[in-house]
């Protein structure tokens, strides 16, 4: 599973076992707070036993990744290369 700029949703629990893995992406400008939201995710995934990479929040990035800007194209590009990777390394 790749998780970009995902809402924390709490309480939704599990049915059954988790066994996967998980790449978590955020802007650091995102309107939804990295430590609060993206840090959060993968503190619960952990606490479940997944194998979890959370990447340092994308600098001046925001959410979506949207905008013509450097910081969000360098975000883009640089979540594709490790998404691509985390994909050929774990499917």
């Amino acid at each position: 599973m790749v998780v970009f700029f995902a809402p924390y949703m709490d309480g939704l629990g599990l049915i059954g076992q988790l066994s996967l893995h998980v790449e978590i992406h955020h802007g650091e400008n995102d309107f939804i707070p990295y430590a609060t939201n993206a840090q959060a995710i993968q503190k619960d995934l952990m606490n479940l036993s997944a194998d979890s990479k959370l990447w340092d929040a994308y600098k001046g990035a925001v959410h979506g990744f949207v905008g013509s800007d450097p910081a969000n194209t360098d975000a883009r590009a640089k979540s594709h290369t490790r998404t691509m990777s985390f994909f050929e390394a774990t499917l």
